[in-house]
């Protein structure tokens, strides 16, 4: 039944004894017997022993109630039966509220060592089928246990994703997404430490990068910028400098710089695509290094495809809003457009102190180009020279047509002196050069006049630097010249 019992007696006469009595009874039983020595009670707890005999002259009570302390930390422990001449009653029912199953007189072994033995395999059966069926509640407490935690888990995330679609799946203005994005708890679900955007909106390429550990240092900085272009490259296709990509960092947990570099490697990047079309990067970086957002896959697909959609929705409502105030002619803002953005940078100006100046410019002689080419080369000199103007200026400058032949450059944090230098940078630029228009060459002059906010006077509207700008202008037109339109060789000819 039993791969063995154990014998621990006096001498070798009691395996033999226990061995015939048990052939005799029919039992198969292997039977193996040790003397008291150094290791007894280890091989009494050797797996495989299905009884242990014990003669309990030889170990005395002590050494029992030692053993029965051990077997009781064993899952598998075996039927103990001690025999001996005699036991106390008192000694008999102590050890056997310690674990001995029962207690064979020497003189009775050959009459009741068989039943005794069966009784307490018996006894053991039953111990055994009992701990099976703790271990099978255990495992089945374990899958109850580990199911809850799953379905926890994916109540928070289904939360999460609630909670993220409201907040974002709408939002048009991506200003301050990132911020939006982190106040939803996302970062904490996901235990991770850092998360970054990069997106397009209009002309303009951004990055919002957001740090849980403190502010990050500039070449740090650099590196991110340059590792997710290239990320973009390679899932888009498309071409993206780094230079080209406006950054915003948003940091908590105090202004400590970041000392160790961040790398995306061990971050999980993917884009936020729309209709297979790739519109910007998200990257989160897990605490974890080794096993980053582990089973988390899936949440993170749904948190790119919430975002792509989004962002969609942004630069759809940024395309159209664009239209509102740009100029269909030349591409750039029209007179709504430049009062609005004239407004915001006068109220910047007058809170920072910063100098901010405007240009008031005009072609000269305009109705003789469009006497001489018609409206098309008018409208085409118009384009012509409003590409033209944007080239000459930085990102931060705002040009726009303000009507009919005039355009208007406003320059932020930058003085009178300053605005005069590049003014004669491009009228000296445009004596040189050339539009074309069907063969014809056409030379456009323009006249321009300039106001700024750090002339000494006080000023407290923006159409005070607009009339400024536009009297000067009136009285640098009085001064030019008709433009010179060259025929082509041809008809020269």
């Amino acid at each position: 039944m039993f791969e063995r019992a154990l014998v621990i007696s006096r001498d070798q006469k009691d395996r033999e004894l226990f061995q015939a009595i048990l052939t005799s009874k029919g039992l198969a039983l292997d039977i193996d017997a040790i003397s008291m020595e150094k290791n007894t009670e280890l091989k009494a707890l050797k797996g495989g022993v299905g009884v242990v005999l014990v003669d309990y002259d030889l170990v005395g009570g002590a050494w029992v109630r030692r053993l029965t302390g051990l077997l009781k930390e064993e899952r598998h422990r075996p039927c103990l039966i001690l025999y001996g001449e005699k036991m106390e009653p008192e000694e008999m029912s102590a050890l056997l509220r310690s674990g001995v199953y029962g207690f064979v007189p020497r003189s009775l072994i050959p009459e009741r060592i068989c039943d005794t033995l069966m009784a307490g395999l018996e006894n053991r059966k039953g111990f055994m089928e009992v701990m099976a069926e703790i271990d099978d509640l255990k495992k089945v407490n374990e899958k109850v246990e580990k199911e809850k935690e799953r379905l926890r888990i994916k109540n928070q995330e289904l939360l999460l994703m609630n909670k993220l679609s409201k907040e974002i799946a709408y939002e048009l203005d991506w200003c301050n997404i990132l911020p939006r994005i982190i106040r939803t708890g996302l970062l904490d679900i996901l235990d991770a430490c850092h998360m970054g955007i990069l997106y397009e909106i209009g002309a303009t390429w951004y990055l919002a990068f957001h740090s849980s550990h403190g502010e990050i240092r500039e070449n740090n900085l650099r590196n991110i910028v340059k590792e997710m272009t290239k990320m973009f490259h390679s899932f888009s296709g498309g071409t993206l400098k780094a230079e080209d990509v406006s950054v915003k960092t948003y940091q908590s947990d105090g202004i400590a710089y970041l000392s160790c570099p961040i790398s995306l490697r061990r971050a999980w990047v993917e884009p936020m695509e729309f209709a297979g079309r790739a519109l910007g990067l998200v990257a989160i970086i897990g605490r974890n290094s080794r096993r980053p957002f582990e089973g988390k896959k899936e949440l993170l697909s749904t948190i790119a495809n919430i975002l792509a959609i989004s962002l969609k929705n942004a630069r759809e409502y940024h395309r159209v809003g664009e239209m509102a105030v740009t100029d269909g002619l030349t591409g750039v803002f029209n007179r709504k457009g430049f009062r609005y953005l004239m407004a915001r940078e006068f109220r910047k100006s007058l809170r920072y102190k910063n100098p901010l100046s405007l240009v008031m410019i005009d072609v000269d002689n305009f109705k003789e180009i469009n006497d001489s080419l018609g409206h098309q080369g008018g409208d085409h000199v118009l384009r012509e020279l409003a590409r033209y103007l944007k080239k000459m200026v930085r990102r931060a400058d705002i040009v726009a047509r303000y009507g009919g032949d005039e355009f208007v450059i406003l320059i932020p944090q930058t003085g009178m002196e300053r605005a005069e230098v590049l003014m004669r940078r491009i009228s000296a630029d445009l004596e040189a050069r050339r539009f074309t228009w069907c063969g014809a060459k056409i030379k456009v002059e323009i006249s321009y006049g300039i106001s700024s906010m750090d002339e000494g006077e006080q000023v407290e509207h923006e159409d005070e630097l607009i009339s400024k700008a536009d009297t000067r202008l009136y009285d640098a037109k009085r001064s030019r010249v008709s433009p010179v339109i060259m025929k082509r060789a041809s008809s020269a000819k």
